[in-house]
């Protein structure tokens, strides 16, 4: 069942229910939609009632404006106004990527009252590079990425108002697709797999799977995290719930070390890793993330 519900500013964001039970929210990252949680869920939904929110500028929620400076703000705003409509005192929380981004905004932020229990998935406390934490995006890539970022997002700025992708002259949109497929490879270890995808990219329906006509929203968060210093390293510590971290081994995105970095700073922790998997743990090890998730939602 897909619902939409008011937030606080009168915008309405598309919601999937599905099962009956105890409360768990999914938060989906980056460029991805509510959707992508569904078959890793339904051996579960006789047990447990699973909210799956698509964020603003994702999925069914793709047309919602992000209309707060700070976009995680803006979404965690948007969680809060979700477990308010459903009546729901605590609730299971659980995020992959920028979900669980949001989730660490939400918990150093606003507590932990309302959720008993916390799955970080494959997610760094801070985007960059800083003084005292070498562990942002990329690792020792990090530079190359944020190039790459600034790069996309300079050229970008020029276009944002226009929402067909192929309006665009094509030189840039070589550009953007080539970066964008570099950044979706990197989730995956697997040099064939890494190929494929830069393969497919370059196809013009696919591109439109990836980049479809809400694709400025895509714009807008990129250059939240560009142009904002978000930093939680010296807010997870405030972090006080039973937590499950679960890292991708093989993870080109976000170092191994910044998962180490919340296991030691989060108390009530546990560190689950996944050998074989990069970035994308439920595509690369899809049994294995199931178990896990299902000693996650029974502990």
């Amino acid at each position: 069942m897909i619902e939409k519900i008011k937030m606080r500013d009168r915008e309405y964001l598309y919601v999937r229910v599905i099962g009956k039970g105890k409360p768990v929210v999914l938060l989906h990252g980056f460029g991805m939609e509510s959707k992508a949680w569904v078959p890793f869920i339904l051996p579960f939904i006789t047990n447990y009632q699973f909210i799956l929110p698509d964020f603003r500028g994702f999925g069914q929620s793709a047309r919602v404006p992000i209309n707060n400076v700070c976009v995680f703000t803006n979404y965690y705003e948007d969680f809060e106004d979700i477990i308010d409509y459903y009546c729901l005192d605590q609730v299971a929380l659980g995020g992959i990527s920028m979900g669980a981004y949001v989730s660490l905004f939400y918990l150093s932020r606003r507590g932990t009252n309302r959720v008993n229990k916390f799955l970080c998935m494959d997610q760094s406390p801070s985007f960059k590079h800083t003084k005292d934490y070498k562990f942002g995006l990329g690792l020792a890539n990090h530079d190359q990425w944020m190039s790459d970022f600034y790069n996309v997002m300079t050229l970008l700025n020029q276009y944002v108002d226009e929402k067909d992708f192929y309006a665009l002259p094509k030189d840039e949109r070589i550009y953007v697709t080539s970066k964008l497929s570099k950044f979706i490879a990197a989730s995956f270890p697997n040099a064939l797999t890494k190929f494929t995808i830069r393969t497919i990219m370059k196809l013009p329906y696919i591109q439109t799977i990836f980049l479809p006509d809400y694709w400025p929203s895509y714009f807008r968060v990129l250059k939240a995290y560009m142009e904002n210093n978000y930093n939680l390293i010296h807010d997870v510590h405030k972090i006080d719930v039973n937590t499950t971290i679960m890292v991708g081994m093989l993870s080109e995105m976000y170092p191994v070390e910044s998962s180490l970095y919340l296991h030691q700073n989060i108390n009530n922790s546990k560190l689950v890793t996944f050998e074989k998997s990069g970035h994308a743990i439920m595509l690369s090890e899809p049994i294995k993330f199931m178990i896990e998730l299902n000693r996650f939602l029974s502990e």
